[in-house]
C-alpha cells in the first residue's frame, strides 16, 4: 500500500515537473537559435562580400559558394565558442585583465582551429574539392572570426550579467530599505503607543491620590474602574491597529474615571452607530482627546462641564468628534502634546490619508476635535 502511494506520488511530481522543464528548454533552445540567427545575419553576409570583393575573378556563382562555405565554418565556430563560453568561461568565478588577454592569444585562436577541424570534415562530405587549395586561407579565417567574435561576444555578455547582477543587487536592497522603512515605521508606532499608556496611567493615579484622602469610597470606586481601563489597555496590547468598539470602550471607562472624581461637573455622551464598532482604528487614539477636553477643558470650569464623543461614516471615511464646553484655547496648556503624539501616529500609520483639526466655536462656547480616517486599514507593501 505505502509503496503504490509512493508510486503515485513520484509520478504526479514527474508529471508537474516535466511540463516546467519542457518549457525551460524550449526556451533556452529559441534563445540559441535567435543567437545563431544574428551570427549567420551580422557574419556570413559580410564575411563572403568581402571575399568576393578580394578575389581574381567574382561571379554571382563564386559568391554563392562563397556563401555555403562561410556559413559552414560560421556555424562550426559559433558551436564550439557557445560551447566553452556555457561550460567552461561562464563557470570561472574572477576575471582579470590577464583572463580576456590569454582569451584572444591563446584560447580563441585555439578554438578557431577547432572549428576549422570541424567545418572542414563537413566540407569534406559536403564538397571535397574545396579545401584543396583554400584550406590556409580557410584557416587564418575562422581563427580570425574566432578571435574577434570570440572577444566581442565574450565581453558583452560578462557585461549583460554584471549588469544583470547589479540590477539584481539594487533589487534586493530596496526591498530590505522598504522592509527597513516599513520595521522602523512599526517600531516608532509602537513607541508612541507605550509612550501615551503611562501618560494616561499617572494621571489616573494621581487623581485616586486625591481621593484617598477626600473620600475614600470614590477612590476604591476609581480603583475599580482603573482597573477595568487597565484590562482594556491590556487586552488591546501593542497592536496597531483595534477595533473602533475597543476604543471606545477604553475611552468611556476613562470618562467614568473622571465622573467619579469631578462629580457634577463633568457629563458625556457618546454616540457611534453600531455599525461603525468593528471599524479598525490605531489602538489608544480617541483616548488621549477625550482625556484633553476633560483635563484641558472641563476642568478649567467653575461649573458644569460635558464632553462629547460621536463619530459617523461619509462613502469610504470615517469622522469622529470630541467636543467639550472648556474655556478655549489660551487655556488648553499642554493640549498640543496630546495632539501631536495622535498626529505622529496617524502620520505613520495613514500617511495623508487623515484629517485631524482643533477649531473653537465661539458662538456655542465649544471646542471641537475632528478627526477624519479610512475605513479601512491601510495595506503595508509586500517585501
Amino acid at each position: 500500500m505505502g509503496h503504490a502511494v509512493l508510486g503515485r506520488m513520484r509520478a504526479h511530481a514527474r508529471h508537474v515537473h516535466i511540463p516546467a522543464n519542457l518549457m525551460a528548454w524550449r526556451q533556452r533552445a529559441w534563445h540559441q537559435l535567435a543567437v545563431a540567427a544574428r551570427v549567420n545575419l551580422f557574419t556570413v553576409i559580410p564575411l563572403s562580400l568581402l571575399l568576393l570583393l578580394f578575389s581574381e575573378r567574382p561571379t554571382w556563382a563564386g559568391f554563392a559558394r562563397t556563401v555555403g562555405i562561410v556559413l559552414v565554418f560560421a556555424n562550426s565556430n559559433f558551436l564550439v565558442l557557445n560551447s566553452f563560453y556555457h561550460r567552461v568561461w561562464q563557470r570561472l568565478t574572477r576575471r582579470a585583465a590577464w583572463t580576456y588577454v590569454l582569451l584572444g592569444l591563446v584560447v580563441l585562436p585555439a578554438l578557431g582551429m577547432v572549428a576549422f577541424l570541424g567545418g572542414s570534415v563537413v566540407l569534406a562530405v559536403v564538397a571535397p574539392d574545396v579545401l584543396q587549395d583554400r584550406r590556409l586561407a580557410l584557416m587564418g579565417t575562422s581563427v580570425l572570426v574566432s578571435v574577434l567574435y570570440g572577444l566581442a561576444v565574450f565581453t558583452i555578455e560578462d557585461y549583460r550579467k554584471r549588469q544583470h547582477s547589479a540590477e539584481d543587487e539594487l533589487e534586493l536592497s530596496l526591498r530590505r530599505e522598504r522592509h527597513l522603512t516599513r520595521a522602523t515605521k512599526e517600531a516608532e508606532v509602537v513607541a508612541l503607543h507605550a509612550l501615551m499608556k503611562p501618560h494616561f496611567v499617572f494621571n489616573t493615579l494621581n487623581a485616586i491620590t486625591v481621593l484617598i484622602h477626600d473620600d475614600p469610597d470614590k477612590a476604591e470606586d476609581t480603583t475599580l474602574r482603573l482597573a477595568r481601563l487597565m484590562r482594556h489597555i491590556l487586552e488591546m496590547g501593542d497592536n496597531t491597529m483595534v477595533s473602533l468598539e475597543a476604543e471606545v470602550a477604553v475611552a468611556r471607562a476613562y470618562l467614568e474615571i473622571e465622573t467619579v472624581r469631578l462629580g457634577r461637573r463633568l457629563k458625556y455622551e457618546i454616540a457611534v452607530p453600531e455599525q461603525m464598532l468593528p471599524t479598525p482604528v490605531p489602538g489608544l487614539l480617541l483616548q488621549p482627546l477625550v482625556e484633553n477636553a476633560v483635563k484641558h477643558g472641563v476642568r478649567e470650569r467653575g461649573d458644569e462641564g460635558y464632553v462629547r464623543l460621536r463619530a459617523w461614516t461619509d462613502g469610504d471615511h470615517g469622522h469622529a468628534e470630541i467636543v467639550d464646553n472648556g474655556p478655549g484655547f489660551s487655556q488648553h496648556k499642554g493640549s498640543g502634546r496630546s495632539m501631536r503624539l495622535v498626529r505622529e501616529r496617524l502620520d505613520r500609520i495613514y500617511g495623508r490619508d487623515y484629517e485631524l483639526t482643533l477649531s473653537r466655536d465661539e458662538r456655542a462656547g465649544e471646542t471641537v476635535v475632528s478627526l477624519r480616517f479610512p475605513l479601512r486599514p491601510p495595506i503595508e507593501p509586500g517585501p
